[in-house]
């Protein structure tokens, strides 16, 4: 195995937590993230790099963009592996966005984070550093998440405990590899995957990303039943410039209610996209079963399919500058 360069960007979360007179807040630097691991220097060279120490319920997407910027930066000066310590909530945005912004990537960006901080009792945050840190040894390129020692692709996670150290899962998408004795073994899917990056990645002196810039003006809708389909009309008031709709099932939309319809083909007669997503974990959309499937579709909407709907937001709120 050879020997790589990597930098660890830090940027704040539960890992790099202390008690204040509020609670818990980001306050550890990445020299003191870094005394908790044990890395073979026949095999790594890590450098860090702290880019923000912010509870990632405080990120907003010219975070993303900021972070892409660097992670872009680090890539053209020769680093050949990269891990994020970002904090879990709101981590799998993130790892959406950059999946997204950082396109053709030549090499691993795993992003990592805890259930507690590092120096708390029985903490999970030392493992979680290592094996990213450990998995940038093997992984190919592509942006990825490295939790509880699962990789996984970082345009399918979700977190789905709060509490548990298991705290994420790859959602319509198998896993990239589990880690066993410090060492990334990789799924057939992560074989595969890995392959096929390598065939349209960059090479890293030449790397140069696409820029975004942020639409603020984006909805996240969750239908509820007996819910005010006018809620819509507020979003189109607003000149929204893309809407996510969490739906039943399937894919579902009330249909007897014909003003859900009327609503998504005024958004489609404006050219703002309508995405429908699933509000069940797993299974995606199939929007060509049921009646109220097939009369949504009609009326303009776009399928969500196995997205997440973290997938579908970052699209909408992320644009390419012309």
């Amino acid at each position: 195995m050879e020997k790589r360069k990597i930098i660890m960007l830090t940027t704040g979360g539960t890992i790099a937590c202390v008690e204040s007179e509020n609670g818990l807040t980001p306050g550890m630097g990445a020299d003191r993230l870094t005394q908790y691991l044990h890395l073979n220097p026949d095999l790594v060279t890590l450098h860090t790099l702290e880019v923000m120490a912010k509870d990632s319920t405080n990120l907003v997407p010219m975070d993303w963009i900021r972070l892409a910027q660097i992670v872009a930066m680090a890539v053209q000066k020769g680093y050949e592996g990269i891990v994020i310590s970002h904090g879990t909530d709101t981590m799998s945005y993130t790892t959406a966005a950059l999946s997204y912004m950082l396109e053709n990537i030549p090499v691993p960006v795993i992003f990592t984070g805890a259930q507690l901080p590092i120096d708390a009792p029985d903490s999970d945050a030392p493992q979680n550093l290592q094996d990213a840190i450990e998995a940038c040894l093997v992984a190919g390129p592509g942006v990825y998440l490295m939790f509880a020692g699962t990789l996984m692709d970082g345009s399918s996670v979700k977190k789905v405990h709060t509490t548990d150290k298991e705290a994420f899962e790859s959602i319509n998408c198998e896993a990239v590899g589990y880690m066993c004795d410090s060492l990334l073994e990789l799924t057939d899917f992560g074989r595969k995957l890995f392959a096929e990056r390598q065939c349209y990645a960059s090479t890293p002196m030449e790397y140069k990303p696409k820029e975004y810039e942020v639409n603020q003006e984006v909805a996240l809708i969750k239908l509820f039943p007996g819910m005010n389909p006018d809620i819509f009309n507020y979003y189109l008031q607003r000149g929204v410039s893309g809407v996510v709709v969490e739906a039943y099932g399937t894919g579902g939309v009330p249909s007897e209610d014909t003003t859900y319809m009327d609503y998504f083909r005024r958004f489609e007669s404006l050219g703002v996209p309508v995405y429908i997503t699933t509000q069940c974990l797993k299974g995606g959309t199939h929007m060509e079963v049921y009646e109220v499937n097939r009369l949504a579709k009609g009326a303009g909407v776009i399928e969500g399919g196995k997205n997440t709907t973290e997938n579908l937001l970052v699209k909408l709120l992320l644009s390419q500058k012309q």
